[in-house]
């Protein structure tokens, strides 16, 4: 699993260390152990000269040959630290680089305790005391060694603090990338939705009165009324084309801004009435209609229109649109049928989906069934 994911902290070494990692740790403790080698040939503190060579060697497994947070990492570091601190003072500082190193790394480390940091550090301070008591170090050489012990932790943990904030910088860039991620998936299945929508309203506006046609083509025929069986077969050839042509509006809306209202009523209207029902329109100027909520009205109409054809075939259709203060009401209105719906297609799901429609945008849909079936349907301006 990624840093990202987790958010543990800074991207930690992998248990071994690139080629070119090892080599040039390598030459940085090879120059040291030179330098520390001299001395110990020249007899300059040989002791302390050695040390320093050992604290180098575990600075430089520890850099290539472990993995920090784990016990060998740790433990390599605690020699590092104290056997180098001791080693400073008698080597003119040059062997308490690895315990600068050691000390630089912990405190950057933001899986470790701030209490095992300071604990470390006390730790290298004394070996370092130690160091001065024993070699007898000179003023300078005392002061560069406890220095730098004093100067490594701030430094540290102000790294770490730096690292911190780019952890926290990462976690935030990927839960910003989430949430994009998630409205752009409730985009596209609100998209889905009013598409499913918009072939609904078609379908059942065509497909419903071409089924009422066909019933009715299927009565006459067996009836023998040849000469209305073929007027009705060319109404439903009509009605069928004009599907078609409802269709390809229907994806051609998915492309273009909404039609206005008025065009669009009256066409709905008028096919109404082709099709052998009543509808009678009362239609205020829809001058400032938003094309939105000219959409769902449109809608609201369609579908209105279809199950009044389906559930009152025999009465007039009462149409009204009125403006609001700040909006317009649509209404539909038919006397209420006793003999309930005559075909199954739609199921219920136009309502449904106008009345999504209509909430989408800050509208509302209400139906009503006393002596009449009237469905209100209100829309913002």
């Amino acid at each position: 699993m990624s840093q990202l994911e987790t958010g543990s902290g800074p991207k930690v070494a992998q248990a071994h260390a690139s080629p070119a990692r090892i080599i040039i740790t390598g030459a940085v403790c090879a120059l040291w152990t030179y330098a520390l080698a001299t001395r110990l040939v020249h007899g300059d503190h040989p002791v302390f000269a050695a040390l320093g060579i050992c604290a180098l060697a575990c600075w430089f497994a520890q850099a290539c040959f472990t993995r920090p947070g784990t016990r060998s990492f740790l433990a390599l570091n605690v020699v590092m630290i104290a056997v180098g601190g001791f080693s400073g003072p008698g080597t003119d500082v040059l062997g308490a680089i690895p315990a600068f190193a050691g000390l630089l790394r912990q405190s950057r480390d933001s899986t470790m305790s701030l209490q095992r940091i300071l604990l470390t550090h006390g730790l290298g301070i004394v070996a370092v005391g130690a160091g001065v008591v024993i070699s007898e170090a000179d003023l300078p050489t005392s002061i560069g060694c406890f220095a730098g012990f004093l100067l490594i932790i701030p430094f540290g943990l102000l790294r770490r603090q730096a690292d911190a904030v780019a952890v926290a910088e990462r976690a935030a860039l990927h839960d910003r990338l989430a949430a994009a991620h998630e409205r752009a998936r409730t985009a596209a299945a609100e998209e889905r939705t009013a598409i499913a929508r918009d072939l609904h309203d078609v379908l059942a506006h065509s497909l419903g009165g071409l089924t009422i046609q066909l019933d009715a083509l299927a009565a006459e025929i067996e009836a023998g009324k040849n000469t209305a069986a073929l007027s009705r077969a060319r109404d439903a050839r009509e009605l069928a084309g004009s599907g078609l042509k409802d269709a390809r509006r229907a994806v051609a809306a998915l492309r273009a801004p909404a039609p206005e209202f008025d065009a669009g009523a009256e066409e709905l209207i008028r096919a109404h009435r082709e099709l052998g029902f009543a509808a009678e329109a009362e239609i205020e100027a829809t001058d400032a209609m938003s094309p939105a909520s000219a959409e769902v009205l449109l809608s609201g109409l369609r579908e209105f229109l279809t199950n009044a054809r389906r559930h009152a075939p025999d009465e007039c259709a009462h149409i009204g649109l009125a403006p609001l203060p700040d909006g317009y009401r649509l209404t539909v209105w038919t006397p209420a049928s006793a003999g309930g719906p005559t075909s199954s297609v739609g199921g219920g799901f136009g309502l449904l989906g106008i009345r999504e429609r209509a909430e989408s945008i800050g509208g509302v849909l209400r139906v009503e069934k006393n002596t009449v079936f009237l469905v209100t349907l209100e829309v913002p301006q």
